[in-house]
Order: C-alpha cells, then structure tokens, then sequence
C-alpha cells in the first residue's frame, strides 16, 4: 500500500469530491484494474466500469494520530478494483484531511502529482484533464 494524509485548506464539499474521484476513476485505466490467477496465469483486467465511494469520518481529535496511523494497513484484494481508496476525515478542531491509499502495482510514487492533478481538476472544473 502506498497511504497518505493531508490535510486540506478550506472545505471540500463531499459530493463534489466523490464526483471528481469516479469521474479520474473512470478515465484512467489503471484504477478499473484488478488481477487475478487463472490456470497458473496471471491475468490482469480492466474493467469498463468500478464504482468507487469516498467514505466520510468524524473522528474525535484526540483520536486523529490513532486513526492517521491505522489508515493504509487494510490490505487490498488484488480480484476486485479499485486498487485506490479515497476517504474524507473530519475533526472539530483541526478540520478535514483527505485520506489517499493505492496498491503500488496500480501506481508508484510518480503517479501522486499526476493523480491528484486530474483530481483537483475535475473537482474545480467538474471535468477530468488527464496530465500528459
């Protein structure tokens, strides 16, 4: 897993984010892709449509560090896409956070700035522009 927290300026509108993730979801390949074993093979598919879900937290503040620590050591089930997860925490006091994993075969540390571009992209302009 390749986990991530960062914590966000401002307020992000729920609906709108969950919106962005499925629409870069949808336009990028690799995050429709599972893997698989079949006949001693191993098989890779993309799939022409995953439904994804930014589930949303409150969290107590002093149970933040608890829950940033724990975030990322759900393991994926390589069988069933996305391989990426996105997930909303919220505090009373220290404000929102967007939580970020992916499986490192779908994605490696050069795909971050790519990924988040097309996200901040369809969240602002309600389109997706993947980043040459």
């Amino acid at each position: 897993n390749m986990p991530a927290a960062y914590r966000v300026e401002g307020r992000l509108d729920r609906e709108k984010l969950q919106t962005a993730f499925q629409q870069v979801v949808d336009q990028i390949a690799a995050f429709r892709t599972s893997f698989a074993v079949k006949d001693g093979e191993l098989v890779q598919t993309v799939a022409d449509h995953v439904q994804v879900q930014v589930p949303y937290l409150q969290v107590d503040d002093k149970d933040l560090e608890a829950v940033l620590t724990a975030w990322g050591s759900e393991p994926f089930d390589l069988e069933k896409a996305p391989l990426i997860r996105l997930q909303l925490l919220e505090t009373a006091t220290q404000g929102q956070f967007l939580l970020f994993d992916a499986h490192h075969i779908i994605m490696d540390g050069m795909s971050y700035d790519p990924f988040f571009s097309a996200l901040s992209k369809a969240y602002l302009n309600g389109q997706v522009e993947i980043p040459s």
